[in-house]
């Protein structure tokens, strides 16, 4: 039996103005058998930025949970790696605690907001220890941050989850980076006021947070829930695209259609020719992943689709070994595992195309 009835995601923006945020925003939506369907996108010629996207969102969450319920997410970080949450003060809150927190600007910090601001003044307040920083100097003048790339340990720097994509062969930027093609610390911090505004919301009752309520789908905090989840489309099988109702060139449909699809395939056995056998509670059921990273996972989450129990070796190995490295021996590895040029290394310098 499916878990869901509804799948709704989308592809998210970081920039500031509204302009690049509509050229790069999505929302596609699958019911129950059907081939998904662009809600948001250029060929039905509706063009959104970010709080219009939360009002899509939102208009489809008034549904009723126990009759229609939905799985929905978005393509951004929904929590900081161990790092930022130790400068930030939170790493010993919950996640949900943790976020309102930031939201409010506790002990001392800035409340939360866009990169263009909330960089600098996250710096300045927990000088003079590194965080935020930008690879490309015009950029870094204009945020405010330093250009040059601060050593944070990789298992600081990076989610457990995401140092498994890394660690796989997937090309990461991690979460200080900001103003670098590709960089995703804006569209975090956006994204990241957009799950507390979901929080707040009227609807936030209706609404469960996976895994920050509970390492497995089954367990009791998401039954009549609609569940928000955190998606990562370049994991996601892209074959058969284009689809008729959108055009070959628009990538940011694609990968919002792309979660869509993998996604409800992996919840409704009876589709034909699934893009995955997997099957949705199974990815959905962390609990067997090794309990000493249970409550780092709680609160830091983990991206649907990335499998558990294919990576349990690598999670019990590297990296928990890697902080007892000495850290010449870690920058070294770094090298070894990122090559010569790293998802946020300087030699990458490159101009910010306004999407992030």
């Amino acid at each position: 039996m499916s878990l869901f009835a509804r799948y709704l995601f989308a592809d998210f923006s970081g920039a500031q103005e509204k302009a690049p945020q509509k050229e790069s925003i999505r929302l596609w939506e699958a019911v129950e058998d059907d081939a998904p369907r662009p809600r948001l996108s250029k060929h039905n010629s509706c063009r959104f930025w970010r709080e219009l996207l939360l009002e899509a969102v939102q208009s489809e969450l008034a549904r009723d949970p126990i009759k229609e319920r939905i799985i929905f997410g978005f393509d951004h970080q929904y929590a900081w790696p161990r790092h930022l949450r130790e400068l930030a003060r939170i790493k010993a809150l919950s996640w949900r605690d943790g976020l309102l927190a930031l939201a409010n600007g506790h002990s001392g910090l800035p409340t939360l907001g866009g990169p263009w601001d909330y960089c600098r003044h996250f710096n300045y307040a927990v000088a003079p220890m590194p965080a935020f920083w930008s690879p490309v100097q015009v950029h870094a003048e204009h945020f405010g941050v330093p250009s040059q790339r601060p050593f944070i340990p990789f298992d600081s720097r990076y989610r457990i989850v995401e140092q498994v994509l890394v660690l796989s062969g997937h090309d990461l930027s991690s979460a200080e980076v900001v103003g670098e093609i590709g960089s995703v610390a804006g569209q975090t911090l956006c994204g990241l006021l957009q799950l507390v505004s979901l929080m707040k919301s009227q609807l936030s009752k209706r609404i469960a947070f996976w895994p920050f309520d509970g390492l497995d789908i089954e367990n009791e905090a998401y039954t009549n829930k609609h569940v928000c989840v955190e998606i990562y489309p370049s994991i996601y099988a892209d074959r058969d695209w284009p689809v008729p109702e959108a055009v070959l060139t628009e990538e940011h449909d694609r990968d919002a259609w792309r979660a869509c699809r993998f996604i409800q395939h992996a919840d409704r056995a009876a589709i034909p020719d699934r893009v995955t056998p997997r099957n949705l509670r199974e990815l959905m059921h962390l609990s067997d992943l090794p309990a000493g990273i249970h409550q780092d996972v709680h609160r830091e989450g983990w991206i649907l689709g990335v499998l558990p129990e294919r990576n349990r070796v690598l999670l019990a190995g590297i990296i928990s070994k890697w902080s007892q490295l000495d850290v010449s021996v870690q920058h070294e590895l770094e090298q070894q595992v990122f090559g010569k040029h790293r998802p946020d290394d300087p030699t990458r310098r490159q101009e910010l195309d306004g999407n992030r």
